[in-house]
C-alpha cells in the first residue's frame, strides 16, 4: 500500500510487482494479491509477473473461491499451476497455525 503514495493508485500494484521482482530476483516471490482487489490484481498480473512469480497468497475472502480463480487465470496463461505454489493465510494467529 505504501507504493500507492508514491504512484498512482491504479498503477500501484503493477508497479509494487515489478519493483519487488527487480529487488529480489527470484527470492521472496509470493505475490499478495488483494492490496487493490481480486478484480484489479488479475487485470494487473499479466503473463510476465505470472511465469515470475513462484506462488500467490491469499490472505481474505473465501479461500475455494480464490483458489479456483487463480487455476483458471493460470489455465488461461498457459501456466502449468503444479509448478506454482497458493498460500494461505487468512485469519491466521499463533494457535490455527499450530
Amino acid at each position: 500500500m505504501g507504493m500507492q503514495g508514491l504512484f498512482r493508485i491504479q498503477d500501484s500494484q503493477v508497479k509494487a510487482l515489478e519493483l519487488w521482482k527487480d529487488h529480489w530476483k527470484g527470492k521472496l516471490s509470493i505475490a499478495l494479491d488483494d492490496t487493490l482487489g481480486s478484480k484489479k490484481f488479475l487485470e494487473d498480473f499479466n503473463q510476465e509477473l505470472a511465469e515470475y512469480y513462484t506462488g500467490l497468497r491469499h490472505d481474505s475472502g473465501l479461500w475455494d473461491n480464490w483458489t479456483e480463480e487463480r487455476l483458471m487465470m493460470y489455465y488461461h496463461k498457459k501456466i502449468d499451476a503444479t509448478n506454482k505454489t497458493l498460500f494461505y493465510s487468512d485469519g491466521l494467529d499463533p494457535y490455527t497455525m499450530v
